[in-house]
């Protein structure tokens, strides 16, 4: 098994699991990770995800041994299909517990919240190795700037996570033996959320990345009405001084 994946109450926990490839991008670990967000897609009690990598690396990105293998044969490697993490409406966080690189930057950048431990590295690799990589460089000027993107992209050199925080890259910087403990906190905090406001919240943002913010704007007024029920619910239990009993339903 390459992924894992694992349910604390409303959160659910996917782990890359090949720790002896430092979790590397082969076959069954993409096939067994779009299944996991399948999975976590289908459960309508997991409320938020957490994304994380087992032993000292979060994802080295290709398995560059499988790679080599294809290379010297002519027979192009297998991989288990992707997952558009679009399809994502529920929040989802990246705990980045050590090197990512390649493909693993494309894993956490489709995150929605990244922590990362302070050995955390990032490289985009893709220069140094003769590769197309353009998809996920776009991703990382899309959270940081084009300036960064270009400086990871052409150097592939490597951005510890104290540079990562400064540039935008992630969120939070962590000592690894509470980087767990953290997300966790965080995932747990965000599943007490209104639902239908968190995942409207995390659409429209989304859309604007994608889209620029005045059609994303267009987009959440017309949407407003769907958080009437929620809204009046959290007023009330503000009000009264007591926890708010959200509805579940997605909008």
């Amino acid at each position: 098994m390459a992924v894992t994946y694992e349910r604390y109450e409303s959160v659910a926990v996917i782990t890359l699991d090949r720790p002896t490839a430092l979790n590397a991008i082969n076959a069954d670990l993409s096939r067994e990770l779009r299944e996991s967000w399948e999975r976590f897609n289908a459960e309508d009690d997991a409320l938020v995800a957490v994304l994380t990598g087992a032993g000292r690396a979060f994802c080295a990105g290709l398995d560059m041994k499988e790679a080599a293998e294809a290379a010297r044969t002519g027979i192009p490697m297998a991989m288990g299909g992707g997952f558009d993490m679009r399809q994502v409406e529920k929040p989802t966080l990246a705990a980045v517990n050590g090197a990512c690189a390649g493909g693993g930057i494309s894993f956490a950048l489709g995150c929605d919240i990244i922590l990362c431990s302070e050995n955390a590295q990032f490289v985009l690799p893709f220069a140094a190795r003769g590769r197309g990589g353009a998809s996920t460089a776009l991703n990382v000027a899309q959270r940081t700037s084009n300036s960064a993107a270009l400086y990871m992209a052409l150097t592939a050199g490597r951005v510890h996570a104290a540079e990562a925080l400064r540039i935008g890259l992630v969120h939070e910087v962590l000592p690894l033996d509470d980087l767990m403990p953290r997300a966790l906190e965080l995932a747990e905090k965000i599943a007490g959320h209104s639902q239908l406001s968190v995942r409207a919240l995390k659409r429209h943002i989304w859309n604007a990345m994608e889209n620029g913010v005045p059609e994303a704007i267009k987009t959440a007024r017309m949407s407003e009405r769907e958080l009437v029920s929620d809204s009046r619910e959290g007023a009330i239990a503000f009000d009264e001084k007591r926890r708010p009993r959200y509805t579940q339903e997605s909008p």
